[in-house]
């Protein structure tokens, strides 16, 4: 902390917050752009006194669900996830954007000498599954006799967590200028995005590779060659084959290599410079200046009574003018909460909710509720006639979603799922144990009340499971809460156990459902409880399943059943 920091009395923890929020008030910009607006989301906006006329966010990662973004009158982003789940989180408005490259760390790097035939800068983490395969294989290749190659890594991420042959090429990560360095040291620089990207767009190391005039190979992706001509401006990969082949290929052919990473330069330069794209972003800025003057839209709440008075009575005009309109009771539902009236604020959300997911979608009352819809792309609403077990009570008039690609197996209902997250929300921070997930839709709803989830299901084993649910973790924001483990249960769980050596404050035992399974599951998951732990049960119909909590009412546990849609269960000391 520097000493006009000190000199201000700002405080050692949240000296960074204090610095630009003071930066903010004194300079008092008229147009407030946050390029970290996780970190900087409504908590922080609520704490300037000055306030901007508009608050722009960019984000192309993951987003936690508790961010709050309802103070942004714009959320720009390059990732379709990220626009999708924007309004979702409050954002008013939405639009693809992607900053420009300075052209000037071009100019300062022109002394580096690459000292490897291949790099890559970036992070090693579970939400990158894809790229983390495309690194290892290109570590084995050198070794497996697939071609003579060197190869560096400048990798953020724990050592231990990285394969052998992966850590042995790390030379540790480089961020600022330095990172600009380590992408110029490379004969070839490797690229391959996020997982939850699905390949679709290009990320920031597209235009700062080709910017610093390195030769690019990037992973395939579908909108790729809407920015760069593959084969002529950067080269492209589909498979981990077909990156070793090509890695081998340019290594051999330098003068090839040269020209495409030229012309790959001189596209970034002249169509995604700074300076190009701030032109865009001036314009993204004006629209909806004049879009906020002139428009009579119910613009954000500022501490102002009257502010708030005026709102309300706009939205209740609102309503009276679209009385099905959803997010007209979600926002006087959200006004009303911040005005303190709080019951009307409960009826208002209830209503917007019921409207969102009609009235087969019951939420019980009095439960936080959350929308995790837009995570599973897959999720529709089943049919029940076909399903043969006698334990589905189809009576019920409650929607029975599915996966579409697997429409027989069936997910916890709406109110179900909120039951779920509600419980765990009283062990937030501690660990959690699922015995099975399915397609992680439960996951998902235990993981956003900010659990340390261990998950075990054998179907885990199948890629394309494992895959399905990482991939909704990712979109939700909370794949790194979460474990996966693919295995069965009990036996899965005494060796988790084992290796964890601390017991799980909640457990959810939602595995198999024949018989003796729920009862050995519930057996077992007793020894590896906490004192204050609750274990819940799914689909206590089956009587297979009420013998486990039937056992823990005989060893002296309290026992609760709730009247769900396939009636949940819950036990604890």
């Amino acid at each position: 902390m520097g000493y006009r920091a000190q000199r201000k009395s700002l405080t050692k923890e949240n000296w960074l917050f204090e610095i630009i929020r003071c930066q903010i008030n004194r300079f008092k910009p008229d147009v407030l752009y946050l390029t970290d607006p996780i970190t900087f989301d409504r908590k922080f906006v609520d704490s300037l006194s000055w306030e901007p006329k508009l608050i722009l966010g960019w984000r192309a990662a993951t987003v936690p669900q508790d961010t709050d973004w309802s103070c942004f009158d714009i959320i720009l982003s390059s990732a379709t996830v990220c626009l999708d789940v924007a309004p979702r989180l409050g954002a008013k408005n939405t639009e693809y954007f992607f900053p420009g490259f300075p052209d000037y760390l071009a100019e300062r790097c022109q002394d580096v000498i690459p000292e490897w035939d291949v790099v890559f800068s970036g992070q090693w983490s579970p939400l990158h599954k894809r790229r983390n395969a495309y690194l290892q294989s290109l570590s084995k290749a050198p070794l497996l006799g697939k071609g003579e190659f060197s190869i560096a890594y400048f990798l953020l991420g724990n050592l231990q967590d990285m394969p052998a042959g992966v850590a042995m090429h790390n030379e540790g990560d480089r961020w600022g200028m330095e990172m600009y360095r380590a992408l110029k040291s490379g004969k070839i620089t490797l690229n391959a995005a996020i997982d939850l990207a699905n390949a679709e767009a290009p990320n920031m190391r597209v235009f700062e590779a080709t910017g610093m005039g390195s030769f690019l190979l990037n992973e395939q992706q579908s909108k790729l060659n809407n920015f760069f001509v593959p084969g002529v401006e950067i080269e492209t990969f589909a498979s981990e084959a077909e990156l070793i082949e090509k890695v081998n290929y340019y290594i051999q052919n330098p003068t090839e290599r040269d020209t495409i990473a030229k012309r790959g330069q001189t596209r970034c330069l002249q169509d995604y410079s700074m300076e190009c794209r701030a032109v865009e972003l001036d314009q993204i800025i004006k629209k909806h200046l004049r879009r906020k003057t002139n428009s009579s839209e119910v613009t954000d709440m500022n501490d102002s009574q009257s502010t708030f008075k005026k709102a309300i009575k706009q939205l209740y005009i609102s309503i009276q003018d679209k009385p099905y309109e959803a997010a007209t009771y979600l926002h006087l539902g959200q006004i009303l909460k911040d005005t303190h009236k709080l019951e009307a604020s409960q009826r208002a959300i209830e209503k917007g909710w019921q409207l969102k997911w009609g009235d087969r979608d019951y939420v019980s009352p009095d439960l936080t509720i959350i929308d995790a819809d837009a995570c599973f792309p897959n999720l529709t609403v089943g049919d029940t006639n076909p399903i043969s077990w006698p334990y589905l009570r189809k009576e019920v008039p409650h929607n029975w979603y599915v996966d579409q690609r697997s429409p027989y197996v069936g997910f916890l209902s709406r109110d179900e799922a909120h039951l779920l997250h509600n419980i765990a929300l009283e062990f937030s921070g501690k660990p959690v144990l699922e015995i099975g997930c399915w397609m992680g839709w439960s996951a998902c709803h235990l993981a956003l009340a900010n659990v340390q989830l261990d998950v075990i299901d054998p179907l885990l084993s199948k890629p394309e499971i494992y895959q399905t649910v990482s991939n909704s973790l990712t979109a939700a924001g909370v794949r790194d809460r979460v474990n996966l483990i693919p295995g069965y249960s009990p036996h899965a769980v005494q060796e988790l156990a084992t290796q964890k050596q601390y017991p799980w404050s909640m457990i959810f035992i939602d595995g198999n459902h024949d018989q003796p399974a729920p009862l050995e599951d519930a057996k077992t998951c007793v020894q590896f409880a906490a004192t204050d732990a609750a274990i819940v049960f799914h689909d206590l119909a089956s009587p297979e399943v009420a013998e486990g909590l039937e056992y823990l009412r005989q060893q002296g546990w309290n026992t609760m059943v709730y009247q769900t849609m396939q009636i949940m269960g819950i036990a604890w000391r």
